[in-house]
């Protein structure tokens, strides 16, 4: 059957008990952290080829002073699209939580 975005959407995830709810998140912020980590091995041998046999610089950024430089710009689609205000600092605060545990 072909998805129908007109469709009313179920809240499956907020229909669920808060304890599978919980699970769910604890195991979906598991796999994303084993994704990273699988696949920061990865980028560090695709930057080495990319440099080596194909002569790019690569250039590290500077994470924070994106970040800051970005705000504006999630300010402006939670202004345009409606979405939630503070979703741009839960997800910064997701990362820098991130990093703590990973660096």
């Amino acid at each position: 059957e072909a998805y129908d975005e007109s469709a009313e959407e179920t809240p499956v995830y907020e229909e669920m008990p808060a304890k599978w709810r919980d699970i769910l998140d604890t195991c979906a912020l598991e796999c994303g952290m084993w994704e990273q980590n699988a696949h920061a091995e990865e980028e560090t041998e695709l930057i080495r080829t990319l440099e080596t046999e194909y002569g790019i610089a690569w250039n590290d950024v500077d994470i924070d002073a994106f970040t800051v430089a970005c705000a504006p710009v999630f300010d402006w689609i939670a202004e345009e699209y409606g979405a939630e205000p503070n979703l741009y600092h839960q997800l910064i605060e997701l990362i820098y939580s991130y990093r703590s545990v990973t660096e």
